[in-house]
């Protein structure tokens, strides 16, 4: 499900002046198709690490706070972007209300029938906030560290003006340069990426599952944002005529 996922990610990427790029639907499968994906595999580890287990009353699955937890983010962030709950001025407020409601009792009604009955206690229900916070959080964190490599970017950029040869001497060396350059930075920032996880395989470290996803979504943010960086500053920006010529 992980390749899969990466795979659509990459039709995703190479429809970047595509109009389906922008397609809402589309784009929520793929935000939410990490809900499926935490949760499927969190439950197989949770059914391995049960049949290991010796002492089933102390264990307790990990696969809710993943589903619910990213659950949480389709029904509060996700869902929310589609046309059905956008395309409502025709309704009164209270109705709109109303409307956009609909996920959040639904989810809720199921939340609380899950940990009521089957995943007792119903204390445990607190632990899907641990996923929900660090999204919105890296939010905030991805978009620091884009600003300050764009900040960077834009620092060296005036820095090589001031010392650049003249135009017609580094023409061809500047094309090559900004064609090759951004594809062995993303090999190597995506080499990083394996490497540090393989590194975390192989090692077995012992550390909290919520501790290792943070160190491990921090890395790899930078290094994709860092990626992302190069390309734009490379490949420059374009725009797409709309329908209407606006």
């Amino acid at each position: 499900m992980g390749f899969l996922h990466t795979a659509l990610l990459m039709v995703q990427a190479s429809l970047m002046f595509n109009r389906a790029h922008l397609n809402l639907y589309w784009r929520v499968i793929l935000e939410s198709w990490v809900t499926v994906h935490a949760g499927v595999v969190a439950l197989e580890q949770t059914v391995t690490k049960r049949r290991a287990s010796d002492d089933d009353e102390d264990f307790h699955p990990v696969w809710p706070m993943f589903l619910f937890g990213f659950l949480w983010m389709f029904v509060f962030t996700q869902v929310q972007g589609l046309p059905y709950f956008n395309e409502s001025d025709h309704l009164s407020p209270p109705k709109r209300l109303c409307r956009r409601l609909v996920p959040v009792a639904l989810y809720a009604a199921l939340l609380i029938s899950f940990y009521a009955t089957a995943l007792k206690p119903f204390s445990n229900i607190v632990e899907i906030f641990r996923i929900p916070p660090v999204l919105y959080l890296l939010v905030l964190f991805v978009g620091f560290v884009a600003w300050l490599f764009l900040y960077i970017r834009s620092n060296f950029r005036k820095h090589c003006q001031k010392n650049s040869l003249p135009q017609e001497n580094n023409r061809s060396q500047g094309t090559t340069a900004r064609t090759v350059l951004p594809i062995l930075i993303t090999f190597i920032c995506y080499a990083i990426m394996i490497a540090v996880s393989v590194i975390f395989e192989t090692l077995h470290l012992q550390m909290n599952l919520m501790a290792m996803c943070y160190i491990l979504v921090v890395i790899m943010s930078i290094l994709a944002l860092f990626s992302m960086v190069i390309y734009d500053g490379s490949l420059g920006r374009m725009t797409l005529d709309t329908e209407d010529g606006k």
